[in-house]
């Protein structure tokens, strides 16, 4: 608890106060507010946001889509604006790109990051059902409804 308080106020006091790190501050905030908004976006597809649909449908896939069409538009991979970070667009094509096809690792190697922590968060998601699961096992207690299941199967 006391890390954790001491890590908030170093955090508020670095962001409120202005100088030569502030610029590091931002950046170091837009790094840790992409990877956690990959890994939320990772843990909600395990969880399955109760409709069955996963976040890859809705996020990743039309990310890595988009970086797909746009490197195949302009022979390259543009630079994500305002940053990889805290991507909004792309930046214009360039105008001396050379003419060569985009190999699949160039779009691979773009969008690696973000696939690894949507990943990483559709694991973590998935590990507090195993571990209700695991716990109700070594409990050595039976589910009521599992043994009346197993019950009308003997008798069938």
């Amino acid at each position: 608890m006391c890390i954790r308080d001491r890590y908030m106020g170093s955090s508020v006091s670095t962001q409120s106060t202005w100088g030569e790190h502030s610029q590091f501050v931002r950046k170091v905030d837009e790094v840790v507010e992409f990877g956690l908004y990959w890994i939320l976006l990772g843990v909600a597809s395990s969880i399955g946001l109760g409709t069955g649909l996963h976040t890859f449908v809705l996020y990743l896939g039309p990310h890595i889509a988009k970086v797909t069409m746009v490197a195949n538009e302009c022979n390259a991979i543009p630079n994500m604006l305002p940053s990889r970070w805290s991507f909004q667009v792309f930046e214009d094509c360039p105008k001396n790109a050379p003419e060569q096809r985009i190999s699949f690792f160039t779009v691979l190697m773009a969008v690696q990051i973000e696939s690894f922590l949507w990943g990483l968060g559709t694991a973590l998601g998935e590990l507090p059902p195993y571990f209700v699961a695991r716990a109700a096992r070594l409990s050595g207690k039976g589910i009521e409804e599992l043994e009346e299941i197993e019950h009308h199967k003997v008798q069938s």
